[in-house]
């Protein structure tokens, strides 16, 4: 038990986003009216859900030294692609399935041209981000999809263990993939190749195969926060995700996943899609103007990537000095 105590301090200790994200939650508390009720917390929590769970896939990517800006638009064709095969008749399992599998296939394309092809990771995303989002909005006529079943409905509004289940999904996600990252030998063969892919190869690193599976297993975590989001709004959304990405970024980029590669952690993004969740939700409260809301965000993130670049800039020179 002591030894327990004394990793979770530790972690605390070595992360400021959570000192910061927990020091913010408890002067919510005090500060903002309503912030505190039960109605509030599940509803910060059910919003945060989505955003948490494709920041973890984006969190592997970043490690592994690449980027992905086609998640808004992943979350948007899967939503959809699980939306219209529902409100045609299918079973609600197989479209789910068929949501994940073209997630999976748009990381994999990712994947090939990137990790395969040497294609530029900016590039390719931002290509499959205005594809899909395209296609989303082709295959709707740019409405949203209706006529879901109301059990899918309620899967978004469930809860399980007491838990609401998306919220249930994160939790689930970030606990998964903190033990990949930290525990596993493919974690730390991801860390080597964000780092330094040269070095990563001398030592038997397949390079090429790491980086693929981090795309498609951000593409198929952007197919679960799909059909999430389009089960807790009852619609499916060509333009749901069309906002998120930034966001995403974001609360990766805050809880200290490098742009660089090689450094990053899921417990620091987790909390650093807290700490925008709670900004978001507490300047709602306070009935500040979503503007002002996104202006204060904004220079978060941007704090938070000044950082990151000063400190990759630290590390290199003490290396070349070494």
């Amino acid at each position: 038990m002591r030894k327990i105590v004394t990793t979770i301090v530790n972690g605390i200790q070595s992360n400021p986003i959570i000192i910061a994200s927990l020091g913010l939650f408890v002067l919510m508390i005090f500060f903002v009216p309503r912030f505190a009720t039960r109605e509030n917390l599940f509803s910060l929590l059910g919003q945060m859900s989505y955003l948490g769970i494709v920041t973890v896939g984006l969190a592997f990517v970043l490690v592994g030294g690449g980027n992905d800006l086609s998640i808004g638009s992943t979350i948007s064709i899967t939503g959809v692609i699980a939306s219209l095969a529902m409100a045609r008749g299918i079973n609600i399992g197989l479209a789910v399935l068929s949501a994940l599998a073209v997630g999976a296939g748009i990381g994999l394309l990712n994947g090939v041209f990137i990790a395969g092809l040497g294609t530029n990771a900016f590039m390719m995303t931002l290509i499959t981000q205005m594809l899909f989002e395209g296609i989303a909005l082709a295959v709707t006529n740019a409405t949203s999809v209706t006529g879901l079943p109301a059990a899918f409905i309620e899967m978004g509004n469930s809860a399980i263990l007491f838990i609401p289940a998306p919220v249930f999904i994160m939790l689930v996600t970030y606990v998964a993939g903190h033990i990949v990252l930290t525990k596993s030998l493919y974690g730390r063969k991801l860390f080597v190749t964000g780092a330094n892919k040269d070095a990563a190869r001398l030592v038997g690193v397949s390079c090429v195969g790491i980086l693929l599976s981090t795309y498609v297993l951000s593409g198929v975590l952007g197919g679960v926060s799909g059909v999430i989001l389009a089960s807790r709004l009852g619609v499916g959304s060509p333009s749901s995700g069309r906002n998120i990405i930034m966001e995403v970024i974001g609360a990766a980029v805050i809880g200290g996943n490098s742009l660089f590669g090689g450094k990053g952690s899921v417990v620091g993004a987790a909390f650093g899609a807290l700490l925008l969740s709670l900004i978001s939700n507490g300047l709602t409260l306070l009935g500040v103007e979503w503007a002002l809301t996104m202006i204060v965000k904004g220079f978060i993130i941007l704090l938070a990537v000044c950082v990151d670049v000063a400190g990759t800039r630290l590390m290199s020179k003490r290396m070349l000095n070494a």
